[in-house]
């Protein structure tokens, strides 16, 4: 019963929509995060850039269209360093960081839950859901020499 209660909220199309961003972690790992973020948690995520101060009246970050690389590190760790800071104007950023990670941390559990439910309903513990599978990303052990 509680292994049929930890896949009830199984997602299919999140889980594949965060598998398809695992070849991103090795073009760019600020790419990776942001598109995972962006998938799992789409508003929050939005929110969190905007309380930083991304279009908002903190301007805390630049608003240009691109930024050098060395600018970059600079931002960042500026806007590290007023998060972990004591600092009640970034309390909003705060709590929708929170948010962003707490839901992405659900959504990647997308493909454990997709292992469970397979064996679920392979031993017929489970009537048969929806269930993203793919194999792309596993190493071919059987065609191995």
């Amino acid at each position: 019963e509680q292994a049929r209660e930890l896949v009830a909220d199984y997602d299919a199309a999140l889980h594949q929509a965060l598998e398809e961003t695992s070849p991103l972690y090795e073009v760019d790992n600020g790419l990776f995060w942001v598109s995972n973020f962006e998938i799992a948690a789409p508003m929050e995520f939005h929110h969190f850039l905007t309380a930083l101060g991304h279009g908002s009246g903190q301007r805390r970050t630049l608003d240009r269209a691109h930024t050098s690389p060395k600018a970059v590190e600079q931002i960042v760790a500026e806007a590290e360093e007023a998060l972990i800071s004591s600092d009640s104007s970034m309390e909003p950023a705060r709590r929708a960081g929170e948010l962003v990670y707490s839901k992405w941390l659900q959504a990647s559990s997308m493909p454990v839950k997709a292992v469970v439910a397979n064996a679920l309903m392979s031993h017929g513990l489970m009537v048969s859901v929806d269930v993203y599978q793919s194999d792309k990303l596993l190493p071919d052990y059987v065609n191995s020499p």
